[in-house]
């Protein structure tokens, strides 16, 4: 069985690179893309099992990612995290096709319940 890929979407770096890390040692294969047109970009050209995604980011929001991902590759997974959680954010999210809305602040082991819970409802299809 080949190990699952993620890639997680954040303009902070650190936050990028931190969720990629903690991913990494939960043994899935993970690239991490600063900003919403490079995740596009790297959608369009691989095969992601999931997508992690900020919604408040320069240039290309969360919600253009969620919608290109969906149009590029309708079976990768979205989990959004954000810590400008409204109530029709999460909606609109859900009804775009995101499968989770993570709310910041977190703990990281929440992060990996998450993606966990969302990569292995495929195992049972």
């Amino acid at each position: 069985m080949s190990r699952k890929r993620i890639m997680v979407v954040d303009n902070e770096d650190k936050i990028c690179d931190i969720y990629k890390r903690v991913l990494v040692n939960e043994g899935y294969e993970v690239e991490a893309c600063y900003d919403g047109d490079e995740a596009v970009q790297k959608v369009s050209e691989n095969q992601y099992d999931l997508v992690i995604t900020d919604i408040k980011m320069p240039k290309m929001s969360g919600f253009n990612v969620i919608k290109k991902t969906k149009e590029l590759s309708p079976d990768t997974d979205v989990i959004v995290i954000s810590g400008y959680a409204t109530i029709d954010a999460v909606v609109k999210t859900v009804r775009m096709g995101a499968q989770d809305y993570i709310i910041k602040p977190f703990e990281i082991c929440d992060l990996v319940t998450k993606v966990k819970k969302c990569l292995e409802k495929e195992n049972f299809v």
